[in-house]
C-alpha cells in the first residue's frame, strides 16, 4: 500500500490524466494527492474529488515525496530551477513525464544528486490503459520499483534505456 504524498506539478492533460488514474486505482488516495497549475479553475473537478489543488509549486514539493514534473518543455529548466532549493535528495524521487527532456538535463538543474526517473506515459492512463516507457538515474532498486508500482497501477510499464525514449513517446502518441 503507497503511504506516500505525491505532488503532480503541472496540472495539464496529462498531469490530470495521471491524478485520475492514481485515484481510481486506489494507489493513492484524494488526501494524498497535490497537483499545482497557475490557474486553478481547470483542476476544481479535482478538488471535489478531495485532491489538494494549488498554485504553489514550492508548498507542494515540501509536502511530498513523490513530485511528479508534468510541465510543458518550455517551462521546466526556468521552474524547477527556481524551486531546487525545494528538494531533498534524502526525502524526494522526481518523476518526470515531459517529452524531450532528458535525464542529464534534469540532474544539471539540482545541487544534489535526486533519484530522477523519466517516464513517458500516454493519456490513456486516466483509464489505467497506459503503456509507460520508464528509465532512471540515481535510483536505487527500492525506489525503481516504486515508481514501476505507481505506472503499474495505470497500465504496463516497460523499463527501457532512455536513447529508446524518443522512439518510445512516438509510438506511444
Amino acid at each position: 500500500m503507497n503511504t506516500k504524498k505525491i505532488a503532480i506539478i503541472g496540472g495539464g492533460n496529462l498531469g490530470i490524466a495521471m491524478a485520475e488514474g492514481l485515484l481510481k486505482s486506489g494507489f493513492a488516495t484524494p488526501n494524498q494527492l497535490t497537483v499545482t497549475r497557475r490557474t486553478l479553475s481547470r483542476l476544481q473537478p479535482l478538488q471535489e474529488k478531495g485532491v489538494t489543488i494549488t498554485d504553489n509549486n514550492e508548498a507542494a514539493i515540501r509536502e511530498s515525496e513523490i513530485i511528479i514534473v508534468a510541465l510543458k518543455p518550455f517551462n521546466v529548466k526556468e521552474v524547477l530551477t527556481g524551486l531546487k532549493n525545494a528538494f531533498d535528495p534524502k526525502r524526494h524521487i522526481i518523476i518526470s513525464v515531459v517529452t524531450g527532456i532528458f535525464l542529464k538535463d534534469l540532474s544539471e538543474i539540482f545541487t544534489a544528486p535526486l533519484p530522477i526517473f523519466r517516464a513517458m506515459p500516454n493519456t490513456a492512463i486516466a483509464i489505467q490503459e497506459s503503456v509507460t516507457c520508464m528509465c532512471a538515474q540515481g535510483a536505487s532498486a527500492e525506489q525503481s520499483a516504486y515508481v514501476k508500482e505507481l505506472f503499474d497501477q495505470m497500465g504496463v510499464t516497460i523499463p527501457i534505456d532512455e536513447k529508446l525514449m524518443d522512439a518510445a513517446t512516438v509510438l506511444g502518441a
